[in-house]
């Protein structure tokens, strides 16, 4: 038949991609005819229906594992159409989310939120989980299915009181329903541990996860893809408190689990790697770190697309560390492709956003436009404020940022106000001795000697070169430098007492 309609010059392009399925195209003309064709509301809807069936299997087909970023766009357009039919043509209960299009729904929002498309995505899973709700109970395991997926959307959001609350929803649920050591029930805990982390918890998100590892390791065995997943979870909840070299070890071991058991571009294995480069750039490292996100970038957007929210993260971290190399222009570059791209996929507010305002603020200071970086910081502070708080790490990050900004202008006094706020407020979620707290001890060191504060300038820089020597060690290159620092004050000191 295909044949047929080919010779009748009815379609115009037939490819196979390897195993995959074969993909027809309509000649533009035949296309535009059916679209113009009178038909009834009752065979509108039933093509719609049918469309949207067709579509759900091809998502489920497995064939967009190996397809290109062009055919996801592609997909995504029949998608598009498939939600506009939806909207002009199904009605209750017939729409999609509910009866026999709750299952396409929950196909559709899987590939929507995985391509960043959150809003939609969150549509497809408010539909199947108030049709559940209402159908089946709450405590069904279809709505806290549903309610699991909505909770994954809101968290990709930046909404992390939303996710944390459908999370505790969904995980009381289950422990009622499943048992508390169900592999589904430790799905949500380690999802809820993934939470906790992102608003700075790191102590309730340790206990969380060490609970998931301990339920997967004795029912999956300790190199399974899944105890793998929260190995590395448990590693990145490490270095964000600062445990650098032990969130390296976790890694590497998740890295190599991984390696055995997917290919070289599968996601799992490109996010160990990313994260990997994070510790090691954290230990200064920077080189090594480089060639792991440049590997990992390269990969996702041949894979992905320059436009993909995993790209873009990638671009970001790659971006900071050309900064800390001292390649400004090249990380301004990346940084202003990175705030583009997050700005329209995610919007202005959202926090991988602002993280993006934040970075190219900080390129910006090292290059001398201190205006701008003003600019920049502040847009960053009023975000982070608003969706995070004014306490959250990321918070007091962008104050002692700002800070920085204000001592490059000689704004002395504001400066010190800025900083003594961050340094608060990390000391408390943070520590005394991490490496974010003693970052702004070193900066306030530098604020108070220029306001002719020596003796608490001498002992702040004392502090954050003891800090780094208990936390990174002699030899990490922030300790060599706050090293350098002090010798370089009392040199200057001594020279100042001999001169009197």
């Amino acid at each position: 038949m295909i044949t047929n309609l080919r010779e009748l010059f009815l379609i115009y392009d037939i490819s196979s991609e390897g195993s995959g399925p074969y993909q027809v195209s309509l000649h533009p003309l035949v296309s535009d005819w059916i679209k113009l064709r009178e038909k009834s509301v009752e065979e509108c809807r039933y093509y719609t229906t049918e469309v949207i069936k067709i579509l759900t299997s091809f998502l489920e087909s497995g064939y967009l594992d190996i397809s290109s970023p062009q055919t996801d766009q592609e997909v995504l357009g029949h998608l598009d159409q498939c939600l506009e039919n939806d909207r002009n043509f199904l009605e209750d209960p017939n729409k999609l989310g509910a009866g026999s299009l709750k299952h396409p729904a929950d196909c559709f929002g899987q590939f929507l939120h995985r391509q960043g498309r959150y809003h939609a995505a969150e549509i497809m899973y408010s539909r199947s989980m108030d049709d559940s709700e209402r159908q089946l109970g709450v405590d069904h395991p279809d709505t806290l299915h549903a309610m699991h997926n909505l909770a994954n959307v809101y968290h990709s959001a930046g909404r992390y009181s939303e996710a944390k609350g459908l999370y505790s929803r969904v995980l009381g649920g289950r422990e009622k329903e499943l048992g508390y050591d169900h592999l589904d029930t430790l799905c949500t805990v380690e999802k809820l541990a993934n939470v906790y982390r992102s608003i700075g918890q790191f102590k309730k998100a340790e206990m969380l996860y060490s609970r998931t590892l301990a339920g997967r390791k004795s029912q999956l065995g300790s190199n399974h893809v899944d105890t793998l997943r929260v190995v590395a979870s448990i590693a990145i909840n490490q270095r964000k408190q600062g445990h650098f070299a032990e969130a390296e070890v976790l890694l590497r071991r998740a890295m190599s689990g991984f390696e055995s058991q997917h290919k070289p571009d599968h996601p799992d294995l490109l996010w160990v790697i990313n994260d990997l480069a994070n510790a090691l750039q954290s230990q200064g490292r920077l080189g090594e770190a480089a060639k792991l996100y440049e590997h990992v970038l390269d990969v996702r957007e041949t894979r992905l697309g320059p436009h993909h929210p995993d790209t873009l993260w990638t671009l970001d971290d790659l971006a900071k560390n050309y900064r800390l190399q001292g390649r400004y222009a090249e990380a301004e570059e990346m940084y202003v492709r990175a705030l583009a791209g997050n700005e329209i996929l995610l919007g202005q507010l959202h926090s991988e956003t602002l993280w993006t305002v934040d970075g190219l603020a900080t390129v910006v200071l090292c290059q001398g436009r201190f205006d701008e970086a003003e600019s920049l910081y502040m847009r960053a502070l009023e975000g982070r404020e608003s969706l995070l708080g004014p306490d959250h790490r990321n918070t007091l990050r962008t104050v002692a940022g700002l800070a920085n900004v204000y001592r490059s202008k000689a704004r002395y006094s504001a400066a010190e106000a800025m900083y003594r706020r961050a340094l608060n407020g990390l000391e408390q979620c943070l520590g005394h001795n991490h490496p974010d707290t003693l970052c702004t001890v070193e900066n306030l060191a530098q604020n108070q000697l220029l306001q002719g504060n020596s003796d608490e300038a001498r002992e702040l820089m004392v502090r954050t070169l003891q800090g780094r020597k208990d936390w990174l060690g002699d030899d990490h290159p922030e300790t060599v430098r706050a090293a350098g620092l002090l010798m370089e004050f009392d040199r200057k000191d001594s020279q100042v007492i001999r001169s009197e």
